[in-house]
């Protein structure tokens, strides 16, 4: 018992250790833009940062609750809502390499426009991926819906 409560209690720590990482690391990425003038592309990536910070935030401060309260930080519920919206985040992030592939075949062949580089991808499938499994973790979480 004590074990659990001490690996719950580094977990939540760990959480916000983790948050308050990339709160820096976005504030220094935000400084260095900034100065050199801030472009629509890099705007809407540091909103989506900022808005699954914020949530990210949120799921730490109810576990600390949790565990202040002695319950536990993860039940069967939680669990199994973690995993469906895991699998259907898996399943979005495939399609949209699968698309975003095809969509910048599609610009360099038939646009004669230059495909995006590994890096835009590499973004657009971590930002949305990120923001699917954020969106359905607090949708099956109001809803209920585990099975």
């Amino acid at each position: 018992m004590k074990k659990r409560r001490k690996m719950e209690k580094i977990s939540v720590i760990m959480g916000f250790g983790i948050t308050a990482l990339v709160v820096g690391t976005l504030a220094f990425y935000g400084l260095g833009v900034a100065s050199n003038g801030l472009e629509f592309p890099e705007v809407l990536m540091i909103l989506t940062v900022i808005i699954l910070v914020v949530l990210a935030t949120y799921t730490v401060i109810e576990r600390m609750r949790s565990y202040k309260a002695g319950l536990p930080l993860k039940d069967e519920r939680e669990k199994r809502i973690w995993y469906k919206a895991g699998y259907y985040s898996y399943l979005v992030t495939i399609y949209l390499a699968l698309g975003l592939s095809w969509f910048s075949d599609y610009m360099i062949e038939d646009l004669g426009m230059t495909g995006f580089d590994i890096g835009v991808f590499v973004g657009i499938i971590i930002l949305v991926s990120a923001s699917v499994f954020i969106g359905l973790y607090f949708y099956f979480r109001q809803t209920g819906k585990t099975e």
